[in-house]
Order: C-alpha cells, then sequence, then structure tokens
C-alpha cells in the first residue's frame, strides 16, 4: 500500500495464517494513497493475529473488501501502534477516508479484545469524517452490505459493537447498514459507566447511521460491567451520544436525532427528512419548496432552472403552478 493512485488485490486461495505474523495494511491518502480493493472472491484467511486493514486517513483514499471471510480471528491490541483508537477484525480506524466498503464480508469465530481503551466493533473499531471548512469537508460513506459477524467474543473498556464499535465520530460520517447480522456473539464493555454494548453499534456518535429491516441480531450475550449497575440490554446500540447533529435510523424509523433535526423520534424517516443520497439524511427548512441532491430551492421554477442533465429534483410540498415553467 505503498504506491499512489488506486490498486486492486485478488485472492485467489485460502490463507492459513494461524501462528504467523500479519501487519495490518495502512491506507495513506494524505499522501496520495487512493481505494485498496481486495476482491476475496469466496476464500478464507483463517488465524489472523491481526486486523486485516488499520485504516487510514485522507485525500481520496478509500477501503473496499469483497466476498471474503474472516475465520478464528485471536486479535488483542495489547502493545501495539493501534491500542486506544480502534480495532476491528477488517479495519480499526477509519479517518477521512471518503469510501469504505464491505460487501458480503464475514468473521466466523475467535476473539477481538482490546485493552487499551480502544473503540471494538467485529468488522470496524471507530469512523469518523472531516467537517473543517479550511480544507475540508471530507464526508465519509461506510457501507456494509451482507456482512455477517458469528460466534466471535468481543471485549474493550469502552464502546463495543457487534459490527462497528464507535460510528460517525464526526458529522459528516454516513453509514448504510444493509442486510448484516450479528448471531452467538459475547459482546462486553469493560467500562465503569453507562451502557457502551450494542449488537450492531456500541456507540451511535455525531453522524448518521441507517438500518434496514432486514440487519438484524440473535443469541448474541451483552454484558456491561458498570458500577451504577446499568445491565447492558438486547439492542441494537449501545450508547447514544448523537449531540446535536447524530442521526439512527432502523427500518425508516428514527430511533435517534441531535437537537438540530428537532421532534422527530419515532416518526417514518422519509415523512420528515429528505434522503439525499443512499444513507445520507437532510431535513429541509420549512420555507423550502424542492431539492437537488442536498441544495434547497424557494420555489420549483427555481429548482428546474439549476437543474443539468441526469439530476433529480425532489419537491418537498404542494406547489400550484399557474402558468407554463420555462
Amino acid at each position: 500500500a505503498n504506491k499512489t493512485g488506486d490498486t486492486v488485490i485478488e485472492l485467489l486461495d485460502d490463507i492459513n495464517m494461524t501462528g504467523k505474523n500479519w501487519t495490518p495494511v495502512k491506507v495513506d491518502g494524505y499522501n496520495g494513497q487512493g481505494v485498496i480493493t481486495l476482491n476475496g472472491n469466496g476464500k478464507t484467511i483463517t488465524g489472523l493475529k491481526a486486523p486485516l486493514f488499520a485504516g487510514g486517513f485522507g485525500g481520496t483514499s478509500g477501503i473496499v473488501i469483497n466476498n471474503l471471510t474472516l475465520e478464528n480471528v485471536n486479535l488483542n491490541d495489547t502493545g501495539s501502534e493501534y491500542a486506544g483508537t480502534g480495532f476491528g477484525a477488517f479495519i480499526c480506524a477509519v479517518d477521512s477516508m471518503p469510501t469504505i466498503s464491505l460487501t458480503n464480508c464475514h468473521v466466523k469465530g475467535g476473539t477481538i479484545e482490546s485493552t487499551s481503551g480502544a473503540r471494538v466493533g467485529g468488522l470496524i473499531g471507530w469512523t469518523s469524517g472531516y467537517n473543517n471548512p479550511n480544507n475540508g469537508p471530507v464526508d465519509t460513506k461506510v457501507t456494509l452490505t451482507d456482512c455477517s459477524v458469528e460466534n466471535v467474543t468481543i471485549e474493550a473498556n469502552g464502546s463495543v459493537g457487534g459490527l462497528i464499535g464507535h460510528a460517525g465520530a464526526n458529522p459528516t460520517t454516513y453509514h448504510d447498514i444493509t442486510d448484516c447480522t450479528v448471531s452467538g456473539c459475547t459482546l462486553t464493555s469493560t467500562k465503569d459507566s453507562g451502557n457502551y454494548v450494542g449488537t450492531l453499534v456500541g456507540t451511535a456518535n455525531v453522524g448518521q447511521i441507517t438500518v434496514d429491516a432486514a440487519s438484524s441480531a440473535s443469541g448474541n450475550t451483552l454484558k456491561q460491567n458498570s458500577s451504577a449497575s446499568e445491565e447492558a440490554s438486547d439492542k441494537i446500540l449501545g450508547r447514544e451520544a448523537v449531540n446535536n447533529t447524530g442521526l439512527v435510523i432502523v427500518d425508516n424509523k428514527v430511533v435517534a436525532a441531535g437537537t438540530a433535526y428537532g421532534d422527530i423520534v419515532n416518526k417514518k424517516a422519509n415523512e420528515v427528512l429528505v434522503e439525499v443520497s443512499k444513507g445520507r439524511w437532510v431535513k429541509p427548512n420549512a420555507d423550502m419548496v424542492a431539492m437537488i441532491g442536498a441544495t434547497e430551492y424557494l420555489s420549483l421554477p427555481d429548482a428546474i432552472t439549476a437543474a443539468k442533465d441526469g439530476d433529480t429534483i425532489k419537491l418537498l410540498k404542494d406547489v400550484t403552478v399557474t402558468k407554463p415553467i420555462e
């Protein structure tokens, strides 16, 4: 991963890493690395002692992994350079990387443990975009499709999630979880406060998370070692720390929303918000009539005038047309 630009890797056979060392791959978008695509072609990597990818930072970088199974992982961040941030079987930490996509990726059996206070997930540890207006923003889109975590023990002194440990540390982080499952896992947070354990996501922070109806969790054991005696509950989210900008939508229902969205919790998402791209939602201003992408317009003629070839105009309210729109 030292080259610049995009890279495609094809896995042509199963790999047994039992008893062997592995150095997680870093993707340095800040210095010109692009998207690394790993096509697993239905193969299995067995016995990993370190995460597949460390993660990456910035630029136009990304990680795309397709059709790959990790079996009998044995991951512990004690003494590693990844301690204290994120820790996951496929990716440790995602920082300001535009493209993160896992499709038909699975973790079957083993342990993932952090003793350093890292946020730990079965697939991904920690995610964040970047919204500094001076040299940003960098929208980070995390897409998980047809993925699973099965019979894995996950433990940390922080956020613990079956799929993602800590999701959305920055408002420009968007997660779309489709047809994913977590089953037969033991998820434990040893943090001495609150409830940081979720079957899918440990902490839902200030970004956005969209989960479809087909994603599910079953047969898992959740534990929260808290002096407050707060038991971990069998729910997809452990801690809701959405603050002002965070948003969580499950099966088209708003289950958590930051203060910027107003009173929309428990309402149907498509009735109070507009999905401008898959997994990215906005709440239009009340006086707006139409949208193209995330751009709002006060009138339908304004939107039509601004539209380019291929654009889709979304009408936000009823309008009365008294003369032809030119």
